[in-house]
């Protein structure tokens, strides 16, 4: 039998690559890459703000 061609494994996705590159401009001009919590508990929104 003969070999087969290599099966391509696919790339990354478009919004990975262009999120990265966002992040890479952002850390050449200085800024740092911090990460958390995308939503905040009631009492961090609200109650300690002393909204009803």
């Amino acid at each position: 039998t003969r070999t087969s061609y290599p099966i391509p494994l696919g790339t990354r996705h478009p919004i990975s690559l262009v999120k990265e590159e966002i992040c890479s401009i952002f850390k050449r001009l200085g800024f740092s890459i911090a990460e958390g919590p995308e939503v905040e508990d009631d009492w961090h929104v609200f109650s300690s703000l002393n909204f009803a």
